[in-house]
């Protein structure tokens, strides 16, 4: 053995045979615990399906056991699904069994387990058959139940009987739902009573009396029938059919508990058993292993341990240690090993003189591009042909929030605005086209926080240069800069509409107002010269009229005004009071006591805004509709509701079946001073207000309107500070209080 391959071999052998014999126990000892565990996890599985059955078994009666399709003979899903687990359950047994397990035991509980299984499903499918039996609505002896008792009220109008009648039926539900006895006896006392009244009807001939008695023992019969397979099945008493499928539920968890502290306690006494054999190996191996470490690490590691102590030394000391030759008494491959370590570190001390060198200079120039880089605000990124970025310099996290780390790796249209990506494309096919050119963009890119900041884009095509071979792209952040320039653009833009808006108002409002001003002067001036009391009267009402027009159009002026300057306020809103308030200030309007209110609000409707503000609208809208409605029909009705909508939001419904408004005139007839007919007795500001007042309570509004069939028009709000509905009634009736 002059080799150190030789002397290895050895050492390999040795250690081989004692990792051999060590593993040889604790595999035994292993499978044994292997084994031990699988039966246990079978037996898991048993237990969490026989849960699984329990479980299937509730939602039967809470779902199918009340569902018509069940009734019909369409099945039951859980039904299936729970028979599918009792044949799993039985082929799991089965397993157990063909196991051949040792444990007396857990083989006598398993085999009565099984018997108690089957049992059970037979008694579960009794259960089933017994609840199709009894119906459920229309169907079964319900149904038919129902059937007869349906027959009686649909045929039998007595007026006298019908009290009595109903009585019966409340005895029934009663004892449906309560299940209580007290009620059988008031349903059984009852039914006698309405025969008897049946019999001794004078309106009814003897064949509609034999007829309704006939239906009405019957319908007793069925009833009875019914009580019986209810108390039966026992679902909700506990009783019956139900208490024993509970006690079978009961025993399977008394076995399956059984069986598992019996595995529990086999297991334990395994691992007693094997603990000393398993001890024994380690021990073995362990005192082996020491020995032979020992006596191979003299053999080895002095040589080696003196050759590594020099080469510690050179390297801690960055070779400037004085070299010296390393001397072996070893025929083998070390003194060639001592040799080459010689003759190594003379020629690095040659090399590493000439590598300091460069290393100064390399990282002189490195830390000054590094400093240029990372103080830039501006961002350089290097992508290859594909548009992958391969290098992100580390002022990246500055402009979009993540690292260099997180960046590269990724392909450049990651993240970009979906309306910014054509652009993009465009920008990288140009710089594709225009070598070493530098080509602009300006794109969106998503930053680390979820939002986008625009990006000033400088990018260069180098990919035919070796020593970059990436296009090149230096971006900075111009998200402020672009968000002054559309903040001026859409200022821009509201002072154009602002501007629009007050010359229509001004020239609106002032033709409006001067209108019925000029009208009352030239009144005035014809009754001066007339002296007739009964033309004055109507000169006077000439005024009145001339002076209700300029109120009106005073009182819009001021709805707009409020609407644009007031804050939305925020308060528990009756709708009744509001509606009523504003038909009764309508009062003075000529045909507003032809007209018929229709008002339907949902009970316990919670809605928190502004009071003032809904006034206005149902103000507006109901005079609208007095104002246009047509009169030469039988009944002009003018419907409001009010409601909740599944959204969680507040519907308002206005409509009448006036007029209507012709198709061309809808999509102007929210503007400022818009009037769809030359005949229009208004100012022009109603709806452009109720949409002013919808949108400030964030709001929508929505017009239906058909020529000679009437309007309608639909709001949707928000509806604000949601709370109970037994506070809403609450709240409600100390208002109407």
């Amino acid at each position: 053995m002059k080799t150190i391959k030789s002397k290895l071999l050895l050492v390999y052998l040795l250690f081989t045979c004692i990792t051999l014999s060590a593993s040889f126990y604790c595999y035994t000892i292993y499978r044994a615990r292997e084994y031990n565990a699988e039966i246990k996890d079978l037996i898991h599985v048993i237990s969490s399906e026989i849960l699984m059955l329990n479980k299937l078994e509730m939602q039967f009666v809470a779902y199918d056991s009340k569902n018509n399709v069940f009734f019909e003979g369409a099945g039951s899903s859980y039904v299936e699904k729970h028979q599918k687990i009792v044949a799993d359950i039985h082929a799991k047994i089965k397993t157990l069994e063909n196991e051949h397990i040792a444990n007396d035991k857990i083989t006598q509980r398993l085999r009565q387990l099984k018997i108690q299984l089957i049992h059970y499903n037979n008694d579960y499918q009794r259960f089933v058959a017994k609840v199709k039996e009894r119906g459920f609505r229309d169907l079964g002896i319900e149904g038919e139940m129902r059937e007869c008792i349906h027959k009686i009220e649909n045929s039998y109008k007595n007026a006298g009987d019908e009290s009595l009648l109903l009585t019966i039926r409340r005895n029934e539900k009663d004892y449906f739902l309560r299940k209580d006895t007290t009620y059988i006896d008031r349903h059984h006392k009852n039914v006698m009573l309405f025969r008897d009244q049946i019999k001794q009807d004078k309106q009814l001939t003897i064949a509609e009396k034999k007829l309704y008695v006939n239906w009405l023992d019957n319908y007793f019969v069925l009833f009875t029938k019914w009580r019986v397979i209810d108390n039966e099945i026992g679902i909700d008493q506990g009783i019956g059919m139900t208490a024993k499928m509970k006690m079978h539920n009961n025993q399977f968890e008394e076995m399956i508990q059984s069986i598992n502290e019996e595995s529990d306690r086999s297991g334990a006494v395994l691992s007693t058993n094997n603990k000393a054999i398993l001890l024994t190996a380690i021990c073995v191996s362990v005192i082996l292993s020491i020995l032979l470490s020992i006596l191979f690490s003299h053999i080895f590691t002095r040589p080696i341990k003196e050759m590594s102590e020099y080469i510690d030394l050179i390297v801690k000391n960055n070779f400037s240690v004085p070299t010296k030759n390393l001397k072996t008494d070893s025929n083998d491959e070390i003194r060639d090993l001592f040799d080459n370590v010689n003759w190594m570190v003379n020629r690095v001390g040659v090399y590493i003189c000439e590598i300091k060198k460069n290393e100064m200079i390399i990282e002189e120039s490195a830390r000054k591009f590094r400093s240029m880089i990372e103080n830039s605000n501006d961002a350089i990124a290097l992508m290859d042909k594909e548009g992958k970025i391969i290098y992100a310099s580390s002022s990246t996290v500055k402009v979009i929030g993540y690292t260099s780390a997180e960046m590269e790796g990724r392909y450049v249209f990651e993240e970009i605005h979906p309306e910014d990506k054509s652009n993009l494309l465009e920008h990288l096919k140009e710089v594709m086209l225009y070598p070493e050119t530098n080509v602009y963009v300006e794109i969106r890119k998503k930053h680390k926080d979820g939002g986008y900041r625009w990006l000033e884009c400088h990018s260069c095509n180098m990919l035919q240069d070796p020593s970059v071979e990436a296009i090149i792209t230096n971006y900075r952040d111009i998200t402020s800069r672009k968000v002054s320039e559309f903040k001026i653009d859409h200022q821009y833009k509201e002072l154009q509409k602002v501007n629009a808006e007050l010359d229509g108002f001004v020239y609106s409002a002032s033709h409006d107002l001067k209108a019925p001003l000029l009208s009352i002067l030239g009144i005035t001036t014809i009754a001066k010269h007339d002296s007739n009391e009964d033309i004055s009267i109507f000169y006077f009402n000439m005024i009145e009229t001339n002076i209700a027009k300029l109120l009106h159009v005073i009182k819009d002026i001021i709805n707009f005004s409020c609407n644009t300057h007031l804050e939305v306020e925020r308060e528990l809103v009756d709708f009744n009071q509001i509606i009523q308030e504003s038909i009764q200030s309508l009062s003075y309007l000529e045909n507003k006591g032809k007209v018929d209110f229709n008002i339907c609000i949902e009970e316990g409707v919670a809605f928190y805004s502004d009071k003032a503000r809904l006034g206005m609208i149902f103000s507006n809208m109901i005079s609208n509709a007095i104002s246009y409605h047509n009169y030469d029909q039988a009944r002009p009705v003018i419907s409001i509701s009010v409601g909740e909508i599944p959204a969680g939001q507040i519907e308002i419904i206005v409509s009448d079946n006036g007029q209507g408004i012709s198709p061309e005139y809808h999509s102007r007839i929210f503007d400022m001073f818009y009037r769809a007919s030359t005949d229009s007795k208004g100012s022009g500001l109603g709806l452009y207000i109720v949409k002013n007042i919808v949108e400030k309570m964030q709001g929508t509004i929505e017009l239906t309107s058909i020529p000679g069939i009437g309007t309608q028009f639909k709001m949707v709000f928000d509806a604000f500070l949601p709370i109970k509905i037994t506070e809403v009634r609450s709240s409600l009736m100390k208002m109407h209080a």
